[in-house]
């Protein structure tokens, strides 16, 4: 690929781009003509409502606590509500819902005051020319863009020429040409999209709009200034009553001020009277009578000191009385309690009497108790005695059978197994003394002995082994003897093992009366239920 090839592939991607912006931008700033055509397709409408006064220093709180009345509906009584008027639209472009929320601030800031149009009409004005500003300064981009892509063009078809005394001029040339033909092209998309732009899309839709905003004034005009006007007079109105009423209360303030007035002019005429009647009298008599007077009264201080002793002296005799008075009241009191422990001792000895009463007979029935089972006792440990002696009795007499049958089975199995072994002996010398001696057999001899020794030492094995067996089970009937009577057999006597058993149970036989007794005694006295 040559140079000019590649420049010239540079450039057509370079106006395709700027190409593209075009179409683009231009798609955008039409969309924001309609979107500026329909500012006013949904007019702003003048809405009356009342609110709370509570709520008149909070313009940011108004629109969502008020009160909007359907036909026929009557306005809330009460003078704490007022009637306010806004405006309401059901556009959903965003300019007319910023005109909405200005005008709507302008009207609650300015609630009872003189309202101006003019200012209303301005915030209109103001956020409409912004967005139409706004556009117009985006309508000829296209065209800019088109000439800065021919601009682009012609430095690029400059790039591609060769040197002017080459032999390839005139091909630089035609690229040159080539690349200014290509330029061009975007220049004229960009003037197509500006003229259309600025000749159709924004001068229809801003002349749209501006018959539209003239409608939407209009309706303000006619609709909202009465309102303001009724609201105004409102506040004139609610002035002048406010006024009424001051004038009204300041009538009797005035009445009272001036009944105020007159009494402080007579109290000021007594004391001027008052003064002139001092100035009138003698004052040398005043003073002579004055001296007079404290004369007598310091005469008669002494007789007024007796008199206060006096009085001292009954409140001291008052105050005796009144604690001679308590003391009697509390000597009452002794009394009464002394009668009530009096009769409460009387109570208590009636009550020892016959508790005494309760523990002789108690002492009696108890008595009676272990004679009944002392006499039990001595029968249960009769009968106990005599069936334990019969059991040892028999336990006795079944060890002496069981060691006598032992020893005769023992014996028995001895002699039968002496007999066997002999009897077995005796076949095999009979058996070898029949034999035909071989001599060639001789050197078994040796054989036959140490048989005969393992036989004999097995039976004596045998035989002792029985012994140990029946001397076990001896020790085994000896050791169940001492278990059951607590003593050997051989070496402890009948009498001693009795007499200890018997110990045993007279100690708890007594245990037992001494248990029952007690019992007895305490549920007779009430202690146990």
């Amino acid at each position: 690929m040559s140079q000019g090839e590649f420049l010239y592939t540079v450039e057509l991607v370079v106006i395709l781009g700027v190409i593209l912006f075009q179409l683009f931008h231009t798609l955008k700033v039409y969309r924001q003509t309609r979107g500026l055509r329909r500012v006013f397709d949904k007019l702003l409408l003048v809405r009356n409502g009342y609110v709370e006064r509570r709520f008149l220093g909070q313009p940011e709180e108004i629109p969502a606590h008020m009160i909007y009345l359907s036909a026929g509906e009557e306005p809330p009584s009460g003078e704490q509500y007022v009637r306010i008027t806004l405006t309401e639209t059901d556009g959903k472009n965003e300019i007319i819902g910023h005109i909405k929320m200005a005008v709507n601030t302008y009207l609650l800031n300015n609630f009872g005051a003189a309202v101006n149009f003019g200012i209303i009409r301005d915030l209109v004005d103001r956020e409409v020319e912004s967005r139409d500003e706004e556009i117009a300064q985006m309508v000829p981009v296209p065209l800019y863009l088109g000439l800065a892509a021919t601009m682009v063009g012609i430095i690029f078809g400059l790039l591609s020429m060769p040197e002017i005394d080459g032999g390839n001029f005139s091909s630089g040339i035609n690229s040159l040409i080539d690349g200014v033909k290509l330029a061009m092209t975007a220049s004229l998309t960009g003037l197509l999209c500006t003229t259309f732009l600025s000749s159709i899309a924004y001068k229809r839709a801003r002349a749209e709009m501006l018959r539209r905003k003239n409608a939407q004034l209009s309706y303000l005009q006619a609709k909202l200034l009465p309102e303001l006007i009724r609201a105004e007079d409102t506040g004139v109105s609610g002035l002048k009553a406010s006024l009424d009423h001051f004038a009204r209360e300041a009538a009797g303030i005035v009445t009272k001020v001036q009944e105020a007035v007159a009494h402080t002019g007579r109290t000021i005429t007594w004391q001027n009277e008052i003064i002139s009647r001092i100035e009138r009298m003698d004052m040398t008599k005043v003073s002579k009578a004055n001296l007079e007077l404290f004369g007598r009264l310091e005469g008669s201080m002494e007789a007024l000191r007796n008199f206060s002793q006096y009085l001292g002296s009954l409140e001291a005799i008052a105050a005796h009385l009144s604690q001679f008075a308590e003391r009697t009241q509390q000597v009452g009191l002794l009394t009464e309690k002394v009668g009530s422990s009096l009769e409460e001792s009387r109570e208590l000895t009636r009550f020892l009497t016959a508790h005494f009463d309760r523990m002789e007979k108690a002492g009696t029935a108890a008595l009676r108790a272990v004679d009944l089972t002392e006499s039990h006792f001595e029968e249960s440990i009769g009968t106990l005695r005599n069936r334990t002696q019969q059991s040892i009795d028999t336990l006795y007499t079944l060890t002496d059978r069981t060691d006598a049958t032992l020893r005769e089975s023992f014996g028995k199995i001895t002699e039968e197994l002496k007999a066997v072994t002999a009897r077995h002996l005796d076949e095999f010398m009979a058996a070898y003394n029949k034999a035909v001696p071989q001599f060639g057999q001789l050197r078994n001899l040796e054989a036959l002995g140490s048989l005969r020794e393992t036989i004999d030492s097995r039976s004596g094995e045998l035989i002792r082994r029985l012994e140990a067996s029946q001397r076990e089970v001896s020790d085994t009937l000896r050791e169940l003897t001492r278990l059951l009577t607590g003593k050997d057999p051989v070496k402890t006597s009948h009498r001693k093992w009795w007499e200890t058993t018997e110990t045993i149970l007279r100690i708890l036989a007594w245990t037992g009366i001494l248990l029952v007794t007690s019992g007895i005694i305490l549920r007779y006295l009430g202690y146990l239920n």
